[in-house]
């Protein structure tokens, strides 16, 4: 009986040479580092002799190295079942076929005599074949591996396979996808892997540390893949921003656990756990974390039970995925936030803050450039699906500048915070007002005020006075606001003046209409306007037009709008001509079109009023039906 040392992998050094058609065989290399170990074989053979079933062979997958520079590596790891039929010593063999642009290199062990691991319980050799030296122009290059076990030669004849796996098509920046990150290059062509967590990713085991410091790990430093020996446990970093309560986590750990009665996992950063502690975790099996309460940031916890200590635990990957949020069957209705101290936030930084007055208001504060104060939506509340945000704001003070106040939104994707910055002045430089802005994807978690403009200072900072923020769904609708018939309020709001017309709004709730154009202008125009959450609720189909003392109009020319507040022109303005006169006293009826796309009937404009001046009518009611 003798011993080999099993080096970590073969090497096949591609680098530019993987495009350029040259023969890259003479670029093999063995690869430098990883973890080794011992095992026992028969003579030079790499098993027994015994015959008694074939070799089966499979490639199980491809992994590219987590590192940051001019070149990336790619492995390919293949599997070999009944590994103890092959006869190294009889000159059998096995390996791995690399095919780049046509161009085929066998990577076997016979030339390097190293093996990746072997495991004699199962019965099965694992073989890996590394390329190293790929640039930043060939990371999109497929590179195809087909694993493979030779027959033992006949004297003077061919040496055929007797076993072979199916093909298998990688490139690096397909695998990079797959498992999660995204591979930027610089103008020096040096790359960088950043991990893309949207809905799911493999997590880098290379950051994985253990549990109190306890036990030793050994790690494959291209991989990560860890082997850790007496352990409590391990922790591996999640994400950088952390999840959002309501959120749902499927985990997934493909190794092996031996030593503890059983596996225990869980989601925490801080001393704060995220979820409860999964006590049943099976390997390589999905269970789910449900995240309860808020982190900065996440880590996973895989520990046994208490008392108790993994004689060894293998982890060649975990996958994590967090399921988006599910959409709720009916829109709630808003939510006017509670002013506290878990919902009004001053800048972390320092250059800005929220101080909550005794009348129930809130003053904030930008004390430097992008200074900001912010207010967050209850944990339990972000399932709501809310997308809109209203600031009701008055006393503001921008010394004396023009500086454009933004607000930005913390946007839940996938149960992960994501920056939503609108770059829109919605304060408007106004005193008071109201500020609107609503998120273009994923529920809202929370709203900043900011500027970044650099003259707010601590002596002379930008303020406001916050009085409410109402978070709500644009596609909530109040049941209040349902109506079979609704007879729209002459005033202000619902009647515009859009040219040449002046309005006069008359005690008994009537509005008068009168032209102010000359003989050689167009013709005037005005329009009827309806509350934004009436006609969201409301497929109105018909419109009544009460008048008295006209002789304004000679036809009725008007447009119909739909999902919109604009009166005015706007692209799908819809005209229709040559209407029915409106003179004298009566009531005008028109068929409205069905709901579009962009939602219910909303507003309509009459237009080409008569040239002179003076020409009047005043209208006594607008009623809408259903019908």
């Amino acid at each position: 009986m003798k011993k080999r040392a099993l080096a970590l992998v073969c090497a096949f050094a591609m680098g530019m040479t993987m495009c350029a058609g040259t023969n890259v065989s003479n670029t093999a290399k063995a690869a430098e580092g990883g973890s080794t170990e011992d095992v026992e074989n028969e003579g030079t053979d790499a098993s027994g002799d015994e015959t008694v079933a074939d070799p089966q062979v499979r490639i199980v997958g491809a992994t590219i190295s987590n590192q940051n520079g001019a070149t990336q590596s790619l492995r390919f790891l293949m599997e070999v079942e009944n590994y103890d039929q092959i006869k190294v010593s009889k000159g059998q063999d096995f390996g791995i076929n690399l095919t780049v642009k046509g161009n085929t290199v066998p990577v076997t062990y016979k030339k390097y005599n190293k093996i990746y691991a072997i495991d004699k319980t199962s019965n099965t050799l694992q073989y890996a074949v590394e390329i190293n030296g790929i640039n930043s122009d060939n990371i999109g290059t497929d590179v195809i591996a087909q694993g493979f076990v030779t027959g033992v030669p006949s004297e003077g004849g061919p040496v055929d396979n007797v076993a072979t796996s199916v093909e298998e098509t990688r490139s690096v920046s397909g695998v990079a996808t797959a498992a999660g990150y995204k591979i930027t290059v610089d103008n020096n062509k040096n790359m960088t892997l950043n991990k893309n967590f949207e809905t799911e990713c493999s997590l880098d085991l290379t950051k994985a540390e253990l549990l109190y410091g306890k036990g030793t790990m050994e790690r494959d430093s291209f991989s990560g893949a860890i082997k850790a020996k007496n352990v409590e446990g391990i922790i591996v970093p999640i994400h950088d921003k952390g999840f959002v309560v309501g959120s749902d986590v499927e985990v997934t750990i493909y190794g092996t656990a031996s030593g503890s009665s059983r596996v225990r996992a869980w989601i925490e950063q801080n001393g704060t756990k995220a979820t409860e502690i999964n006590e049943n975790v099976t390997m390589n099996s999905v269970f789910p974390l449900k995240i309860n309460a808020s982190v900065d940031s996440s880590v996973l916890f895989i520990k046994a039970p208490l008392d108790e200590t993994f004689e060894e635990l293998s982890i060649s990957k975990i996958d994590v995925k967090v399921l988006p949020f599910a959409k709720p069957a009916v829109a709630p209705k808003p939510y006017t936030l509670e002013f506290n101290d878990n919902t009004v936030k001053g800048s972390k930084y320092g250059n800005g803050n929220a101080v909550i007055n005794d009348d129930g208001t809130v003053t904030g504060s930008i004390t430097g450039q992008y200074g900001n104060f912010e207010f967050d939506l209850p944990d339990d509340l972000v399932s709501n699906y809310y997308d809109t945000v209203t600031v009701k704001f008055k006393e503001a003070n921008y010394q004396n500048t023009n500086a454009d106040i933004w607000m930005a939104l913390d946007t839940v994707n996938n149960g992960l915070l994501t920056d939503e910055p609108k770059y829109m002045d919605h304060f408007h430089h106004a005193k008071e007002g109201e500020a609107v802005t609503t998120a273009e994807s994923g529920p809202i978690k929370n709203v900043r005020i900011w500027t970044g403009d650099p003259t707010p200072t601590k002596d002379k900072p930008f303020t406001f006075i916050i009085e409410s923020v109402i978070f709500s769904n644009s596609k909530w609708i109040n049941p209040e606001d349902i109506r079979d018939e609704y007879e729209l309020e002459l005033n202000e709001a619902n009647v515009v003046a859009l040219s040449k017309v002046a309005l006069t709004f008359n005690a008994d709730k009537s509005v008068t209409i009168e032209t102010k154009g000359t003989t050689s202008d167009d013709g005037g125009s005005f329009g009827f306007k309806i509350p934004s959450d009436i006609y969201k609720a409301n497929d109105f189909r018909k419109i009544a037009i009460s008048y008295r003392d006209s002789d304004l109009m000679e036809h009725s020319h008007h447009t119909q709008h739909f999902g919109t507040d604009v009166v005015g022109w706007i692209p799908k303005d819809n005209g229709k001509w040559n209407g029915t006169p409106m003179m004298g006293t009566g009531t005008l009826i028109l068929d409205l079109d069905p709901a579009t796309e962009d939602g219910n009937f909303s507003n309509m404009r009459f237009f080409d009023l008569p040239k002179e001046d003076g020409r009047k009518m005043t209208i006594t009611s607008v009623k809408l039906t259903k019908k």
